[in-house]
């Protein structure tokens, strides 16, 4: 008699036997493998747990400025984490030249922490004496452990700041100044005014066409139409600064004329009065003035009539014009007073001839 076996939906038994191992088997497999692949991206990218490099985008770090300057001047430094992935971030910064004093943010600290979502930008001020390239290391310990480094240059050139140019037109109610620098890495702002600059900070004129003048052969003009001192600062990229100056002067102009006519003397108010408006002039302090270039003619009078010049004015005391023709402007209050005589002229009648 045939044995009959187990049939279940036409499959044999030992069949089942195999395929339910191999589903057993595939359910651990996938257990296992699906934990593990589970448990690589379910980690919290915004907890601070160690990973490897390759398993998460890496952090990079940027500075605003690879060199600084020298001496005492304080360079300041923008140090920007790339943080896309918006990761809880904890390092520390080194420096590697001790000669200097940094601050981060203001204040000094040794662990850094970002958060997620948070800022991810600081300041490092450098101050005090250097004098070598200085090496930043970015010590990452969370997410993941790795150091990264920029290096700062050491820049001890100051710009070169050429002497104020022009301001020497005579008989001028403005003064067009030529304004020239460089530096051996680049000017990055100038300024130009009447306040000294006691600092880089305060040099912040970024004008791309400006910046452009400076360095070209013509330079860049500036107009003035005032007594005072001039101010021209250049910065470089390091924050390095030099300052160069100039002086203008107000010199005013002043005509007096003969009351009735002909050359009479004494030269005082009784038979002299002042003739037309003051005239105000600019120019740069230390010019040499030319007496008969900067008075005008007046209306009776000619240039062969010019007595001299006084820096008084007409009064009832005698004053004795003087006939040097060139001094030298030095002072905002002068006023020079121009003397002339009016032109003269004969008339004869001829009682023959009428």
């Amino acid at each position: 008699m045939n044995e009959k076996r187990p049939f279940v939906f036409g499959v044999k038994k030992n069949t089942i036997y195999k395929f339910a191992l191999l589903i057993v088997v595939s359910l651990l497999i996938t257990f296992f493998g699906m934990s593990k692949i589970e448990a690589y991206y379910r980690k919290n990218v915004n907890t601070s747990v160690l990973f490897g490099t390759t398993e998460y985008t890496p952090l990079t770090f940027l500075l605003d400025k690879t060199i600084y300057p020298s001496g005492n001047n304080s360079s300041e430094v923008g140090l920007t984490i790339n943080n896309s992935n918006n990761y809880n971030v904890t390092y520390t910064l080194s420096f590697s030249n001790t000669n200097a004093t940094y601050l981060i943010d203001g204040a000094s600290s040794t662990t850094y922490e970002v958060n997620a979502n948070s800022g991810n930008a600081h300041v490092i001020t450098i101050s005090g004496a250097t004098g070598t390239n200085i090496t930043v290391s970015i010590n990452v310990l969370l997410p993941y452990s790795v150091t990264h480094t920029k290096v700062i240059n050491f820049d001890n050139v100051n710009p070169t700041v050429n002497d104020i140019g022009g301001g020497t037109v005579l008989k001028s109610t403005s003064q067009s100044l030529t304004l020239k620098c460089s530096d051996n890495n680049s000017v990055t702002a100038y300024y130009f005014g009447t306040t000294e600059p006691t600092s880089a900070s305060g040099i912040n004129t970024t004008t791309s066409a400006d910046l452009t003048a400076l360095a070209s052969s013509s330079g860049l003009s500036k107009t003035i139409n005032a007594e005072g001192t001039y101010w021209f600062a250049c910065k470089d990229t390091a924050g390095n600064f030099a300052k160069k100056s100039i002086v203008i002067r107000k010199y005013q102009v002043q005509n007096v004329l003969v009351k009735l006519g002909g050359s009479v003397t004494p030269y005082t108010s009784t038979n002299y009065e002042l003739d037309g408006s003051v005239s105000t002039y600019y120019v740069k302090n230390g010019t040499t003035l030319t007496i008969t270039s900067i008075y005008t003619i007046p209306a009776g009078g000619t240039a062969s009539t010019f007595k001299g010049y006084t820096t008084s004015a007409p009064s009832t005391t005698a004053q004795t014009p003087s006939t040097t023709n060139s001094v030298v402007a030095s002072n905002d209050t002068t006023i020079y007073y121009m003397w002339f005589d009016r032109t003269t002229r004969v008339l004869t009648y001829d009682f023959n001839t009428a």
